[in-house]
């Protein structure tokens, strides 16, 4: 009895040893891993003062991961200039905010994640709020045909009440089952008993016009839904049908203000965003979320060199407010100086 114990104690660490091995190299956490990643920034518009930024909380949400952040001005449409850049990152990140950010860069970048991806250069893309919608217009099948743009359809839907509040996500079969996003079951039931959610928008997509897009039903699951104060349902979270070939992660809501925004009414402690949770439970699924992705960005193979250029964004001004406690001024003009070099300055467009 005591020999049959010592071989089945042997053959179960043995198991567990190469399960765990398996676990690391899936994470990128294998001899090529990447141990100081490069996370690529999209600015957004501020319509009202014409400044593009970077919410902080995005910033620090990366940072605690383990990664880095470089900006990228969306109004930079020089598609040689943004091949420099995304092949000095290591992933990108679609943040939430301004309405009126131009896509252009966007779908640059998209094209050249989808082609470097498909000859197995790991590159992931992960959205948040604005960036879910982004990457629903950039997949769907309505903006990847050949019909003029006058007569393509928005697939993002509008008329949705989840302003300023937190929900739980019902998560799909194949969000409790295969999902890469939330393959942790402790982060599943906290996600699914308890508002951790925040979601600030009026607009998103419902599960039955997602799977009935054949681009996005190609590229995508979805892994979550949730339901607007109205009992609207609408797609919360989905991740690519294959995570291995496109690394590509999705949220309508906002992970990083769990952590990162504390705003209040000047002069109180009443929350700005009253929606906002800060419990240990919601703390503890965004920092899940924040490793999900660099995990993946580890895995990428891109070198960055070119730190004048590409500086990291803590070289940009940064400015306090209440919306985001903290956000960096990406100015067009100190971006192009460091693009083309102080002596060679011009405007984007």
């Amino acid at each position: 009895m005591k020999s049959m114990s010592w071989i089945t104690i042997t053959l179960h660490l043995t198991t567990t040893h190469i399960l765990t091995l398996l676990l690391c190299l899936i994470q990128g956490q294998g001899t090529n891993a990447t141990e100081r990643p490069i996370i690529g920034v999209f600015t957004r518009l501020n319509r009202t003062t014409g400044e593009h930024y970077i919410a902080a909380s995005y910033v620090k949400w990366l940072e605690s991961a383990g990664a880095r952040a470089v900006p990228i001005h969306a109004d930079m449409t020089s598609e040689e200039d943004l091949r420099v850049v995304f092949e000095q990152i290591n992933g990108l990140l679609l943040p939430g905010g301004g309405d009126g950010t131009s896509m252009e860069a966007a779908k640059l970048l998209w094209e050249m994640a989808n082609t470097a991806n498909e000859s197995g250069d790991h590159f992931p893309i992960w959205g948040t709020c604005l960036g879910f919608e982004w990457m629903l217009e950039l997949a769907s099948s309505n903006n990847n045909n050949d019909d003029d743009a006058g007569d393509k359809e928005d697939i993002v839907q509008s008329g949705f009440a989840a302003d300023d509040v937190s929900l739980v996500l019902e998560f799909t079969k194949y969000g409790i089952r295969d999902s890469n996003m939330f393959a942790d079951e402790d982060v599943q039931e906290i996600c699914a008993s308890d508002a951790v959610a925040y979601n600030h928008h009026q607009r998103g997509i419902e599960p039955d016009a997602l799977l009935a897009n054949e681009g996005l039903n190609d590229m995508f699951e979805i892994t979550s839904i949730s339901y607007d104060t109205n009992g609207r349902a609408f797609v919360s979270s989905m991740e690519a049908k294959d995570v291995e070939r496109y690394p590509y992660y999705a949220v309508q809501w906002h992970p990083e203000k769990n952590n990162f925004e504390y705003g209040t009414i000047e002069g109180t402690e009443i929350p700005y965003a009253k929606g906002i949770r800060h419990t240990t439970d919601s703390i503890h699924v965004s920092q899940y979320l924040a490793n999900v992705l660099v995990t993946e960005s580890r895995r990428s193979q891109h070198e960055y060199y070119e730190m004048k250029r590409f500086p990291l964004i803590w070289t940009y001004q940064i400015k306090q407010g209440i919306e985001f406690e903290q956000y960096f001024v990406i100015s067009d003009q100190q971006y192009q100086s460091n693009l083309r070099g102080s002596d060679n300055f011009k405007a984007f467009k």
